[in-house]
């Protein structure tokens, strides 16, 4: 009698465990930099990335990609380490403290308005992801110096291949996004202030 309930509990159990879904992947934009200015005491200025506003089709932790104009797709098992909104800030801050020598960047969540030289806003009007295509970011960004208020605008329309059909080189394309939009940054605090 044990047997045969063993063999039906067996049975009924079967399907369950074949829908076991596969652990998910996760990606991050890349890594911190070793070169960033630890400290304000050896800045030359104060740099403060953020907020960054997203679109809300990709706030979300799984990877959203476009599929043709009028059609996404959620990939369910492959999703962001953290945010998207707190991953682009990252990358972005990590790529801005390499281009700015002398600049202590960081993220506006970690520093007050009081301590800061400039402030970066960041509008991404698109955040799209084309498997074996290209990954492309569209921002809108404010630059904002403290003394004085004087505030840059800019726009960054940034296409990068993705060199392959997988999810790396599809996230590393969007890193290369992102570092491509930060030069467009620099570039306007260099210009503008003599940074």
């Amino acid at each position: 009698m044990k047997t045969r309930a063993a063999y039906w509990l067996f049975i009924i159990l079967l399907p369950a465990c074949s829908t076991i879904s596969p652990e998910p992947h996760y990606y991050t934009l890349g890594t911190p930099t070793s070169t960033l200015v630890s400290s304000t005491s050896n800045a030359n200025y104060r740099i403060s990335v953020g907020p960054i506003v997203i679109p809300e089709i990709v706030n979300r932790p799984q990877i959203v990609l476009e599929k043709d104009p009028n059609q996404v797709t959620v990939a369910e098992q492959h999703r962001w380490a953290q945010p998207l909104q707190k991953e682009i800030s990252r990358a972005l801050t990590n790529s801005l403290s390499q281009q700015l020598n002398g600049a202590w960047v960081t993220d506006s969540r970690q520093i007050s308005n009081g301590n800061i030289d400039y402030q970066i806003l960041v509008d991404v009007q698109r955040f799209e992801s084309r498997p074996g295509e290209a990954a492309i970011i569209e921002a809108l960004w404010k630059v904002r110096r403290t003394a004085g208020e004087d505030t840059k605008i800019g726009k960054s329309v940034v296409r990068e291949a993705t060199n392959g059909n997988s999810y790396d080189t599809l996230v590393a394309a969007h890193e290369r996004a992102i570092v491509s939009m930060s030069r467009e940054i620099a570039a306007v605090i260099r210009a503008s202030w003599g940074k």
